[in-house]
């Protein structure tokens, strides 16, 4: 019975984080909400302001719902994101070459999808 047990928790995680099936050598396209590899959406994105400093917090999710990643952007840390990623809990800082958010997003989510997490 406690294989059974280990066995259909084991299951229910490799479910809850299934990532996108696709070919990874397409280009990423990102619109306003979500980022596209092989024209298959393959993270969903939020970005919400926090407080008054500036910084924005970006969130993002698989398309069944689970968090992936987080990442805040500082206003006095252009040119950087510093992400956790929720599978392991690691913090990572992302270089970016462009600052606007639909950028930011393309670039985090190409540094996850590099790493395995997207």
């Amino acid at each position: 019975m406690g294989l059974i047990v280990a066995s259909a928790c084991s299951y229910a995680q490799d479910t809850k984080y299934q990532l996108v099936e696709r070919n990874r050598r397409m280009p990423f396209v990102t619109a306003d909400t979500y980022v596209k590899q092989d024209n298959k959406v393959i993270t969903n994105y939020s970005i919400e302001p926090i407080g008054e400093t500036g910084a924005r917090k970006f969130t993002f999710t698989l398309p069944n719902g689970t968090v992936v990643a987080e990442g805040v952007m500082k206003r006095d840390n252009a040119g950087k994101i510093v992400v956790k990623t929720m599978q392991d809990e690691k913090m990572h800082t992302v270089g970016l070459k462009n600052i606007s958010d639909m950028d930011i997003a393309r670039e985090v989510a190409m540094f996850l999808s590099d790493n395995k997490y997207l």
